[in-house]
């Protein structure tokens, strides 16, 4: 009986919590990133739709804009995977 004892405690020790932080904080944490990811995106497409008609002389600032917008898209993206959304 002692020795039942002694491993739970020493099993019960080795627990973690699963959740550091309250649900609802990370689901609203997520729905930001979220949001923000989105915006980005839409950013890029609508960039990626212009760099298709550009002049010659317009396509260097869109392509360094489309490589800004895809750091900013990896960047969120990394966030929300430290933050364990979806």
């Amino acid at each position: 009986m002692k020795r039942t004892i002694v491993i739970l405690a020493a099993l019960g020790a080795l627990a973690t919590p699963m959740l550091a932080t309250p649900a609802y904080a990370v689901t609203a944490e997520c729905a930001s990133l979220q949001a923000a990811y989105d915006g980005v995106q839409i950013r890029e497409d609508i960039a990626q739709e212009r760099l298709a008609t550009a002049t010659p002389a317009q396509k260097p600032g869109l392509v360094a804009l489309i490589l800004r917008l895809e750091a900013q898209l990896g960047d969120i993206r990394h966030q929300m995977d430290l933050a364990g959304c979806p």
